[in-house]
């Protein structure tokens, strides 16, 4: 074959690679492309000076458990856990002929580091000794991976557990039925999808949105991902799986619900505080004091979601699909750190750049008669 029809081929099959909306061909499109190009002499792979081993010899061998804990931001055993969990789905992966094939446990590692540092695919490709071509199909790869632990990982509880939550929220504030706490948050994207203006937010910059609903040792009950960051929390919820089960009374039993803050409307199974309009009365205001102190338990899990794993502070990707994908993936990890007693104290951080909206709603009926019983009950045993 000549190289006329040689380039023919490559250029046929970047094109097709670009073009086609199938992510799950993705890898095997790319296994096969690298070989062709490479072999027939259109592109050149430069020697770049790498370093050798350090997952083998290094990170394994030498970081004591802080060191481990400090750079990828779970301990070893969680490492050990997860990389069980998913062993038999990222097998060894070859990115060219000739080279050695990258082990599953440095997949996990280069991904582990990826999720949990901002820096480039250039510099964790010169650390771990691969090129940025393979750190981009690992993070996509073990994401993918990780995300098939969700209905394992991420679970509404059964109604033993739910009685267990609503004891222990009673116990902290008083706040009788409630079995966890919805939020939303932003997830920060570095350039705008598709240049589509709805993944602008209020605070002028594109980002997706994450909702979650948590319970009180912050554990994500249920996360919901994909909607552009222009959309108001409340309809994000409307359009959740979740809200359809609680509404139809598939999950919330007896006379419990979930809390949330004034983006969302006031219904029988989610409570919201009283708006302020300065005329609330003190057993209103104490609700109100109750409520958001409950609710901070979800602010928390926010915080340590971001602070734990630094990319969802910016994320640089231009498919929803591999986006929704890799937060997910980060929510499976956060609960297999809570399950593990893998504490995220230390590494929380201030602030969180949610712009929430808030918007008039109509209040349920029989929404606003939980609320008014709840508020009665709180004022009768402060």
């Amino acid at each position: 074959m000549d190289d006329l029809v040689k380039k023919g081929i490559v250029t046929w099959m970047i094109t097709e690679l670009l073009d086609d909306d199938d992510d799950d061909d993705y890898e095997e499109e790319y296994d096969a492309l690298i070989p062709i190009v490479v072999g027939a002499g259109l592109i050149k792979r430069e020697c770049v000076p790498k370093i050798n081993l350090f997952a083998e010899e290094i990170v394994i061998d030498q970081y004591t458990d802080w060191d481990f804990k400090y750079h990828f931001r779970i301990t070893r055993q969680t490492y050990q856990c997860l990389l069980d969990k998913i062993l038999l789905l990222i097998q060894p992966l070859v990115v060219c002929p000739g080279k050695p094939p990258i082990p599953p446990q440095r997949q996990v590692l280069v991904f582990l580091w990826f999720i949990s540092n901002l820096d480039s695919m250039r510099q964790i490709a010169s650390l771990f000794g691969i090129s940025k071509s393979s750190v981009l199909l690992i993070v996509r790869r073990v994401s993918n991976a990780i995300c098939t632990l969700r209905d394992r990982c991420i679970r509404w509880p059964d109604a033993g557990t739910q009685q267990q939550i609503a004891n222990a929220f009673e116990a902290e504030n008083g706040m009788r039925g409630c079995v966890g706490c919805i939020d939303g948050t932003h997830i920060r994207l570095a350039v705008t999808i598709g240049q589509d203006m709805d993944y602008i937010n209020r605070k002028h910059f594109p980002s997706i949105q994450l909702q979650l609903v948590v319970d009180d040792q912050m554990l994500i009950e249920d996360a919901y991902v994909g909607w552009p960051g222009s959309t108001h929390d409340a309809r994000v919820y409307r359009n959740s799986p979740i809200s359809d089960a609680l509404q139809n009374g598939l999950i919330a039993q007896g006379d419990h619900f979930i809390i949330g803050d004034s983006a969302y409307a006031l219904n029988r199974f989610l409570l919201t505080p009283f708006r302020d309009t300065g005329h609330l009365t003190p057993e209103q205001r104490n609700y109100n004091r109750k409520l958001s102190g409950t609710r901070q338990v979800v602010e928390r899990t926010i915080r340590a979601l971001k602070a734990r794993f630094r990319r969802l502070q910016a994320l640089y990707c231009l498919r929803p699909q591999h986006i929704c994908n890799f937060i997910m993936a980060a929510c499976v990890l956060h609960n297999l750190c809570i399950l593990s007693n893998d504490a995220v104290e230390d590494l929380l951080e201030d602030g969180d750049d949610r712009p929430n909206n808030y918007a008039a709603h109509q209040d349920n009926v029989q929404g606003i008669d939980r609320r008014n019983n709840l508020t009665t009950y709180l004022w009768n045993i402060r």
